[in-house]
């Protein structure tokens, strides 16, 4: 979920993390970008209030969320954790 890019400044930075990180995990998840129509019901049943917002699911079923801009060990770690654990 980007967020309202004119109010959160880190909104483009998710622009640049999001591919790459699905490089650094070769391909192993799909991405796609939340519209504004959904994106405060997607925010309010995920619990994932703070922008911007990776969100991963599994055939429907939510799996967790990296919020914010990180590190990237931290998105590396956060991200094996979250494909793993639910595996």
């Amino acid at each position: 979920m980007p967020g309202d890019a004119r109010r959160n400044l880190e909104t483009p930075d998710a622009a640049v993390v999001l591919p790459e990180l699905r490089m650094a995990f070769q391909n192993a998840f799909d991405c796609a970008v939340v519209g504004d129509a959904i994106e405060a019901s997607l925010r309010e049943a995920t619990r994932a209030l703070k922008t911007p917002a990776f969100l991963f699911f599994r055939e429907g079923d939510f799996l967790g969320a990296i919020e914010k801009i990180r590190d990237w060990d931290d998105y590396i770690a956060r991200t094996s954790h979250i494909l793993t654990a639910k595996g």
